[in-house]
């Protein structure tokens, strides 16, 4: 291995930040061969009369039975690789939720506005807490609120 290969895979097992960052960029290009593969697949559902003579990649795709095992081997690759994505990403969660991190502080800012539940009014939070006021937080809130007002309501229709 070259010093720059040394150096690249030093850096990203130096910390667990990195090591996480780097599993999330594996996770990203997961992401893009999903795409890849899901492509691919919809390309071998087409009736093979209907497939231009001339792709885009080079591709020649395969006809009858061959086109089936084919568009099985990449059924199988696409939740195999779905399967990843989705471990990556509980991954990463889990290790937010250890940091203790909430979603809205590495949000960017135009995504905050996002994280808060419609109809929350956060006018009245103190400074600076609105931004950690995730929707998930807000939507426990109001099944709560609207829990009590059901059991308000059921005991005013029994004392009446």
């Amino acid at each position: 291995m070259n010093t720059s290969g040394q150096r690249q895979s030093t850096i990203w097992s130096s910390s667990s930040s990195a090591k996480q960052i780097h599993a999330l960029g594996e996770v990203e290009k997961d992401i893009a061969r999903l795409l890849h593969i899901a492509a691919t697949s919809l390309s071998l559902l087409t009736v093979p009369e209907a497939d231009p003579v001339d792709n885009s990649n080079g591709e020649q795709l395969p006809d009858g039975e061959e086109r089936a095992e084919m568009f099985v081997q990449e059924a199988t690759k696409y939740y195999e690789t779905l399967e990843s994505v989705q471990k990556g990403l509980r991954k990463a969660i889990v290790n937010l939720r250890e940091a203790r991190i909430s979603s809205a502080a590495i949000a960017p800012s135009s995504v905050q506005a996002a994280l808060l539940a419609p109809g929350v009014n956060t006018e009245d939070l103190p400074e600076g807490e609105n931004l950690h006021y995730a929707l998930q937080e807000s939507l426990v809130e109001s099944e709560a609120w609207t829990a009590l007002v059901q059991t308000v309501e059921t005991l005013q229709a029994r004392t009446s």
